[in-house]
This record gives C-alpha cells, sequence and structure tokens, in this order.
C-alpha cells in the first residue's frame, strides 16, 4: 500500500493507483479531510486506519458541489498538489471522500453524510476533462459571495 501510494504525485496519477491497490485486495477506503487520517476495507471485514498526516482543517459548514467539481478537475489535470486539493476541498465543505475499487467511484461527502460529488474512475487516466461552463462558474461565484457575506448561512439554506 505505501508503494503505491508514494508513487501518486498529482490527482492524473490517481486512476492508477486505484487499480493498483485494487488488484492489493483493498474494497475501499475512506480518507478524512479534517486531519488526513485513512481507513482501508479489504474481505472479510479487515480494516485499518492510518495515522493523521496533518494538523486539523477546518471544513467548511457550507457545501458547495460545484467548487468540489472545479477543485477535481484542477486537481486532475495536475495543477495542485494533494495537501492543496485538501484544503480546496475542505473550504468547499468536504468532510471526507470514498473510494469505492469494486464499482471505481470516488464519492465526496459533506458534513452532513451527503453525496456532494461522485466521480467515476477511468481506467487510465484522466481525458477531456471540461472547464465549467457559464452557468457552473456563475452558480460556484454565487456560492462563494454567500460563504464570505454570510459565513453562518448553513449549505442547507443554499440548496
Amino acid at each position: 500500500m505505501k508503494a503505491a501510494h508514494a508513487k501518486v504525485k498529482t490527482g492524473t496519477d490517481f486512476p492508477a493507483y486505484v487499480k493498483e491497490i485494487k488488484q492489493l485486495g483493498l474494497l475501499r477506503y475512506e480518507y478524512l479531510v479534517r486531519n488526513g487520517k485513512t481507513i482501508y476495507y479489504g474481505a472479510n471485514n479487515f480494516q485499518v486506519s492510518s495515522e493523521a498526516i496533518y494538523t486539523e482543517k477546518v471544513i467548511s459548514i457550507i457545501s458547495s458541489p460545484a467548487a468540489v467539481k472545479q477543485i477535481i478537475a484542477e486537481h486532475q489535470q495536475g495543477k495542485t498538489d494533494f495537501l492543496t486539493f485538501c484544503t480546496n476541498v475542505a473550504d468547499a465543505g468536504v468532510e471526507k471522500w470514498m473510494v469505492d475499487t469494486q464499482n471505481m467511484l470516488c464519492s465526496y461527502y459533506n458534513l452532513d453524510g451527503n453525496t456532494m460529488v461522485a466521480e467515476p474512475i477511468p481506467d487510465s487516466g484522466y481525458q477531456n476533462i471540461r472547464p465549467l461552463n457559464f452557468f457552473e462558474g456563475l452558480i460556484l461565484n454565487f456560492e462563494r459571495f454567500f460563504k464570505i457575506t454570510w459565513p453562518g448561512l448553513k449549505g442547507s439554506d443554499c440548496q
């Protein structure tokens, strides 16, 4: 597991990493954004956890699926390193993500446990990643505006 993880430098390396850990027998894992702890799950109720890898991050109570999609796209293009990615998704309201190696799916969850984004994991890297269209960008900027203007506003109030 450590050898497979060491090969990941940016989001572009992620599909190969998932494919490799799947071959090792991993069924799924959960990554906790607040501190970088990972919980791995295997067959026969096997479970093992890693230690936290960074100091606690504050997870925004305001969930922005549009922002998460943009952050993911930029990371998949190799524009951000892993710690920047974690900070950015925390600011967008992601508490954790879960990688399901059986269904090749990565799902991002908010503090309420609701799925914000569910991304299929391709077999051979990310291709044809499109930028946000005008309306998606407008929604993203609208959500950021309300987060800054009314910081106590709950994410569910904006949906």
